[in-house]
């Protein structure tokens, strides 16, 4: 029987401290929930305690207690004030009142605390999160809390600048509940407040600043994404545009109607001050600016000497696509490839027409009609016309218009002596390979050849697959290849293969037989520790040189240093670690360095074309370059022709002709999507990509089983799923908004329940299919006394199901959770603590697919539950890799929960996610096919259950 403890707290004077205790002595924090927690005779519920916050009020965990900050307890709900058994949750309204004009020095606030119809509290006294009456004590709750606060502050700081007085006021009133009373000179004004800014990029280099509030959270742990809030209200936007143009400098404040104000910091006027510069530039110069703006705000901001970090500041949204630049200058030549050569002579007269398409388009012009057409596209482009009539033909006016004609006038154009030379258009010069190959290099000379396996290599046996690997990877170095796709299965040691080849090619360095370079691997965060480790084990010290980690704390001291200190320091290096947004945003860092060879870890981290990341990690100059990603295809064939041309740039033509030549060809017919393969094997050699699956390298790998596990919903689950279809038939959203209810079908066939403060308990399992099923599943390895993970991207499931299970089990301590949450320097830490769990004794580790799912090595567990499946199998199998890989022991069990409605059986969710996902994953695994799921495939999810 499970004991009981008591849960006591006081009050200190910044916050609260909590402790538990038994006749026994105080219980530590990490064992207090296999406990049944009281405070006298009401059990408590302490989960909220341990809530991971990136935050400096999050809870401070000693080994005698928990200490909150009173911000902290004001963030939580009434119902989780409750259930730690803390005062009753005041109800006050607020009433504010203006001392004077805003517009005046002496300006001040003052607040009164109401019952709920509007009558003072009387005798009531404010200290921190404590309102005292002649009753008795309660609590305030934000917002409350953080408006009296801020009220305070402001009335305690002498402020004199009247823009402050309007953020401070526009602070308090976003705060506001509906049922506050306002005076009436406040109550009108409205004060839009930005943080940081973004741009709205419209057709043709037009463009207008957009500001952003600060970030919201989510409730599912989706990483590296953020909801942006814009400051001004949509239906102002066009009035601060209006206003933003008209006058002739950026400006503090600006009144755009109906007592709206925006109000701008200091920091954000100067970032809109380059904005506005380049507003009122010619085309070209807003199209240079538009494609790389962070690079041009720094370059105009580096003058300023304070000039705060302009990441800060300054966004690219989910919308907005920088593409990659070399210079700002003049267009480099390029062959067209819409004009064809006549017999003898390519050049034609001009009057000879050419037939050449404009977006779905076929139009034909002579030479002479193709420069007096560029004049105009340039005219319109300026006036921002979208479509002009020339020569009765319909000309659509964008950049890209205009590119083509440059590429095509571009042979025709000649100085004096008859010689060819281009057309000077001054325009970003990008060397993206997307529409036409503008940069190819597949192999230099050869090298001097190396050792296979160097005396350095402390791990002297490999597996068969990994010499292989080794021996692979010296013969492209010594061919003179620039790069390679180590795409092996999750958990075959591309790690320790890459290792071996850069401690044979340093060999080469210490023997002067190659010149001297640094290496430089990317690597996603919560993967440094993991190279680190993963070096430490594999090679000598001296078989790398000394390592340099440039992130962190590390990199940030790079800002005071000279391009010259900081190249000597990078360059002195044996091999230097970043993080791909480090190399990103710090690019300037790394462009001047001769790599001698660059290693880019879970390379689908750069599969998109356009991305900045992707941009900047094809700048680098380097004689090799080495990807390693289990998952080529993650999302779309795209993928393995970005990672390539990252590799081997012009492998596979432009993406414009890998376009056609392979994705339309698969979206017909997914066999045609195994033509890949055998172009990556077949024309180069060697090999451009290796790819080896586990099942046929390791005969000594355990088995892997499947489960199925099936639970029909019960009856409350049920209810709710189908309210969910009812509500969604009624509004019509089969066409609008499906996204929508596929989150809510998704979230209601996991649990149908909010938490708000009771945590999971009993009741909550049961009235939950896959959560039944999950505790069933964990049940039977408690008993044989083994490790699993549970794979869920809901933060709040895993935050209260981390409780639920030491309870149940009666962990020593609270299951160790890996989010988006958690550093990713945190991440192989917490790791290695399961990891060197003892044998036979059950644990249990809960982690989020994008953020545990990849790079690390869990093998202490032999059983995965998915409680929440990801919308992509490459993604899902990737965290199954954590445990079946190189170093497992035990056969491996991997288990599926699946929710069936009662009237929709195999047409529920759970049952139309999981054939589409097993289809995809097929099709991935035979045919290099990618394996998300598109919109379309989307709605199938609901459409067997949404029928009118």
């Amino acid at each position: 029987m499970t004991s009981s403890a008591n849960l006591t707290w006081h009050k200190t004077k910044f916050g609260f401290w909590f402790q538990v205790e038994l006749d026994s002595g105080i219980i530590p924090p990490n064992q207090w929930s296999k406990f049944n927690l009281i405070s006298g005779d009401m059990p408590v519920v302490v989960d909220p305690l341990f809530r991971t916050i990136d935050s400096t009020a999050k809870p401070v965990i000693s080994s005698s207690g928990i200490e909150c900050t009173e911000g902290f307890i004001a963030t939580l709900t009434e119902l989780e004030i409750q259930k730690l058994a803390l005062p009753q949750v005041s109800h006050a309204r607020l009433k504010i009142v203006a001392n004077g004009l805003i517009s005046q020095a002496d300006f001040s606030l003052s607040y009164r605390l109401m019952t709920a119809d509007a009558r003072p509290i009387m005798g009531a006294k404010v200290s921190g999160i404590q309102l005292s009456s002649r009753r008795h004590t309660e609590l305030i709750l934000d917002p409350l809390y953080s408006i009296i606060s801020k009220i305070e502050q402001f009335n305690n700081t002498f402020v004199s600048d009247r823009d402050e007085r309007f953020i401070c006021w526009g602070q308090i009133k976003e705060l506001l509940p509906e049922e506050s009373i306002v005076d009436g000179q406040l109550q009108s004004i409205t004060i839009c407040r930005a943080d940081r800014v973004t741009l709205d990029v419209k057709e043709h280099g037009v463009f207008a600043p957009l500001l952003i509030k600060p970030n919201s959270s989510k409730d599912w742990d989706v990483q590296s994404q953020s909801d942006i809030e814009y400051a001004v209200p949509k239906a102002r936007q066009s009035q601060f545009e209006d206003q933003f143009k008209s006058w002739s400098t950026t400006r503090s404040n600006y009144a755009i109607g109906n007592g709206t104000y925006v109000v701008l910091p200091k920091r954000v006027q100067k970032v809109l001050s380059v904005i506005k510069a380049y507003q009122a530039k010619g085309s070209q110069e807003r199209l240079a600016f538009v494609s790389n703006p962070h690079k041009v705000i720094n370059e105009r901001l580096l003058q300023d000497e304070h000039s705060e970090d302009l990441d800060a500041i300054f966004i690219e949204t989910p919308d907005f696509i920088s593409q990659r630049i070399d210079t700002i200058g003049v267009w480099s030549r390029k062959l067209c490839a819409y004009t064809a050569k006549r017999d003898g002579d390519w050049v034609p007269d001009d009057n000879e027409r050419l037939f050449f398409p404009i977006d779905d388009l076929l139009v034909n012009f002579t030479i002479d009609e193709m420069k007096r057409l560029l004049v105009h596209i340039n005219e319109s482009l300026d006036e921002d016309v979208s479509e002009i009539s020339f020569q009765k033909q319909r000309v659509p006016v964008s950049l890209e218009t205009k590119n083509l004609l440059i590429r095509m006038l571009k042979p025709f154009e000649e100085t004096e002596g008859n010689h060819v030379a281009p057309v000077e258009v001054v325009a970003p010069i990008l060397k993206d390979n997307i529409e036409d190959v503008e940069f190819s290099v597949i192999k230099h000379k050869l090298r001097p050849r190396i050792s296979r396996l160097p005396d350095t290599l402390k791990t002297k046996t490999l597996y068969p697959h990994q010499t292989a690997g080794v021996n692979w990877l010296a013969e492209h170095w010594e061919t003179g290849s620039i790069g390679a796709l180590l795409a092996d299965d999750m958990g075959l040691g591309k790690t320790i293969q890459a290792l071996a080849f850069l401690a044979s090619v340093k060999v080469l360095m210490n023997n002067n037989e190659y010149p001297t370079k640094p290496f430089l691997v990317v690597a996603p965060s919560g993967l440094l520790k993991n190279w680190i480790d993963e070096a430490k084990r594999h090679v000598d010290r001296s078989a790398l040189g000394d390592i340099f980690e440039a992130y962190g704390p590390q990199i940030r001291v790079f800002k005071d240093y000279s391009v010259i200190e900081r190249n000597s320091v990078l360059s002195g290096s044996g091999w230097v670690l970043t993080t791909y947004e480090t190399l990103r945003d710090k690019i300037k860092y790394f462009l001047s360095i001769d790599w001698g060879i660059t290693i880019f870890d879970e390379a689908q981290k750069i599969k998109n074309p356009v991305s900045r990341m992707t941009e900047m990690a094809k700048s680098l100059s380097s004689d090799f370059t080495l990807m390693l990603t289990g998952t080529p295809v993650e999302n779309e064939l795209k993928d393995l022709w970005c990672i390539v041309d990252t590799a081997q740039p012009g492998f596979f033509g432009s993406l414009s002709q890998f376009h056609n030549d392979f994705v339309k060809p698969a979206e017909s017919d997914p066999a045609e999507a195994r033509r890949l393969k055998s172009l990556l094997v077949e024309k180069s050699s060697p090999a451009l990509m290796l790819r080896r699956l586990k099942v046929d390298q390791l005969d000594g790998l355990p088995n892997k089983y499947i489960h199925l596990v099936t639970r029909t919903m019960p009856e409350l689950q049920a209810a709710e799923y189908e309210n969910i279809i009812r509500d969604a038939q009624q509004e019509k959203k089969l066409e609008v908004g499906v996204l929508a209810i596929i989150q809510r079908i998704r979230r209601a066939s996991l649990i149908a329940e909010d938490f708000d403060g009771y945590g999971i308990t009993d009741g909550v399992v049961k009235r939950s299919a896959r959560l039944s099923a999950t505790i069933e599943i964990l049940d039977t390895i408690h008993k044989s006394g083994e490790k699993a993970l549970v794979f869920c991207e809901a933060i709040d499931v895993q935050e209260y199901l981390s409780g639920y299970l030491q309870h149940r089990y009666q962990l020593p301590s609270r299951p160790l959770r890996i989010n988006g949450s958690i550093a990713g320097s945190m991440r192989k830490q917490l790791v290695d603590e399961f990891q060197s769990g003892a044998d036979g004794e059950f644990n249990v580790m809960l982690l989020s697919p994008k953020a545990g799912g990849v790079g690390l090595t869990i093998t202490a567990a032999n059983h995965v539950i998915h409680l929440t499946r990801w919308w992509n199998p490459a993604v899902e199998d990737q965290s199954t890799d954590r445990v079946f890989r190189i170093g497992q022991q035990k056969n491996v069990h991997v288990y599926l929960p699946i929710a069936l409605h009662p009237k929709y059986g195999d047409g529920s969710f759970d049952a139309n996610l999981n054939r589409l996902l097993t289809k995809k994953r097929h099709l991935s695994y035979n045919a290099l096919m990618p394996g998300t799921i598109s919109k379309t495939e989307m709605g199938s999810f609901i459409s067997q259950d949404i029928i009118d």
